[in-house]
C-alpha cells in the first residue's frame, strides 16, 4: 500500500518510542521543515535508479558462501519476506542477482546482494570541485545531496 501525503495532514511531531518510529518514515516526516517533493517521492515510492541503457536479463547463481551457509540464507530471506522488505513473485524477475554471506570475526553473518551486474549499466554522475570554496558557489543553504557507494554498498 502506498501512503499518500497531503499538505492538510497533521504530520506534526508526536512523542513516540524508537520501536514505534522505526520503519515508519512515511508517517514521521513533517512538511513544516520544507522538505522538497523529490525527497517525499523517494520516501513514498523508493529511489529509482537511472540506467545509461537497460541491463540484459540474467539469472546469476549464488556465490559459494551463500551455498555453503544456505540455512542462514534461507532464514535471512524468510525474515525479509515476513517484514515486507522483499516479496515473492510467481515468475522469475528480469534480473536475479547472486547472494553472498559475509562472516565477521565475531562469527556474525550478514547477507549481501551482489549487484555488480546491475551497477555496470547505471548512469554515473560525478561531481568534483577544486576545493570547498569552489563547491560552495554551486550549492544553496539547506540544499540536499545524495551519494551512492557502488563498490561497497
Amino acid at each position: 500500500m502506498l501512503y499518500e501525503f497531503s499538505e492538510e495532514e497533521d504530520l506534526s511531531p508526536k512523542r513516540q518510542s524508537l520501536s514505534e518510529v522505526k520503519g515508519n518514515l512515511k508517517r514521521n516526516v513533517w512538511y513544516s521543515i520544507g522538505t522538497p517533493q523529490f525527497i517525499f517521492s523517494i520516501i513514498r515510492d523508493g529511489y529509482c535508479l537511472v540506467f545509461d541503457h537497460p541491463p540484459p536479463s540474467v539469472s546469476l547463481k549464488n556465490n559459494k558462501s551463500a551455498v555453503r551457509l544456505n540455512d542462514f540464507v534461507d532464514d535471512a530471506v524468510q525474515e525479509f519476506l515476513v517484514s515486507n522488505r522483499s516479496l515473492e513473485t510467481e515468475s522469475p524477475p528480469y534480473i536475479v542477482s547472486p547472494l553472498s554471506v559475509s562472516v565477521q570475526s565475531n562469527s556474525k553473518k550478514r547477507l549481501i546482494l551482489d549487484l555488480r551486474h546491475v551497477n555496470k549499466y547505471l548512469k554515473k554522475q560525478k561531481v568534483k570541485h577544486e576545493d570547498y570554496k569552489a563547491a560552495l558557489s554551486f550549492y544553496q543553504k539547506d540544499a540536499y545531496m545524495i551519494s551512492f557507494d557502488l563498490k561497497s554498498g
